[in-house]
């Protein structure tokens, strides 16, 4: 993914000079006070729609996992981070890790119009039976159609600790 364009004109020095970082609770904290509604020690952030933590910094509105990776590496990272936890507005530092598009949606959460509380596993009403599947190298590939539930459960578990490894 690479830096954005709002990320390049945000410089370490700058969010150095401007913002302290916690790496155990993940939190952004003003530097200086700039004016009445800036104050030093306070918050700088705020949580998006989609449940991530916005920061802003020079004018750019940047997610505070990408910032963190750079507070933390020195670097922006390469390609998306995920949060190993799943919890969008968690950004402590132990649950950030660079990750490539891919593994970052395999780390995804479960959807809401998921109705067998298991991913990759649908219920055939056509064939009575519980579908098992996994998407490898952007191809959705069937693991095959079992009676119960948690066969086809633990299939889809196996084959994740096969292709997705610290992702699943």
């Amino acid at each position: 993914m690479g830096a954005t364009a709002q990320e390049v004109k945000v410089t370490g020095s700058m969010l150095e000079m401007l913002l302290s970082y916690d790496p155990e609770t993940g939190i952004f904290t003003r530097k200086i006070t700039t004016n009445p509604n800036s104050v030093a020690g306070e918050e700088v952030s705020f949580e998006n729609d989609d449940g991530y933590i916005i920061v802003t910094v020079g004018g750019a509105r940047l997610r505070a996992h990408r910032l963190a990776w750079v507070w933390m590496t020195g670097r922006w990272p390469d390609q998306d981070i995920d949060h190993e936890n799943r919890d969008r507005s968690d950004n402590k530092f132990l649950n950030l890790r660079e990750a490539t598009r891919s593994q970052n949606l395999q780390n995804a959460r479960l959807r809401d119009s998921n109705k067998t509380g298991h991913k990759g596993v649908h219920y055939c009403r056509q064939r009575k039976k519980f579908v098992a599947q996994i998407k490898v190298n952007k191809k959705t590939v069937c693991l095959g159609r079992f009676l119960l539930l948690e066969e086809a459960v633990a299939v889809r578990v196996a084959a994740e600790k096969e292709h997705y490894g610290e992702f699943r």
